[in-house]
């Protein structure tokens, strides 16, 4: 269902306007681990593209930021009714478990998607 969402429902779905909502809940901390966080970045020696240097660039980013945004809430709902379901059926802690990993990987990921488009719709305006 999320994944055909427009662009206006998912931005109503924010945690805040402000990227210091995000600092607050660890955002800074979920973004060393991620495929291309900073960790990763420190060890490739700079050997890593710039993403963003003007505003085809950062309009594309955005494009792959909702891309992935929409993937994790997509995932969010199917694994919050797959708990439901194991509650359901009597798995409380089968549902317990695929609650906190739910947590973990989708809420995580929308947190840090949102993150990001806040930082690159800031960049656009900057870039003019």
């Amino acid at each position: 269902m999320f994944s055909v969402l427009p662009q206006k429902v998912l931005q109503q779905l924010t945690i805040g306007n402000n990227q210091t909502v995000y600092e607050k809940w660890g955002v800074k901390f979920i973004r060393k681990f991620v495929q291309d966080g900073d960790w990763i970045k420190s060890w490739s020696n700079g050997s890593l593209p710039l993403r963003i240097g003007n505003k085809f660039q950062a309009r594309r980013y955005l494009t792959t930021i909702a891309m992935y945004e929409r993937f994790h809430w997509t995932c969010f709902m199917f694994f919050a009714g797959t708990a439901v379901y194991a509650i359901i059926i009597g798995h409380v802690w089968i549902s317990l478990w695929i609650t906190v990993t739910n947590i973990a990987y989708n809420v995580t990921s929308i947190m840090l998607q949102q993150y990001n488009r806040l930082r690159i719709n800031r960049l656009y305006k900057i870039i003019g």
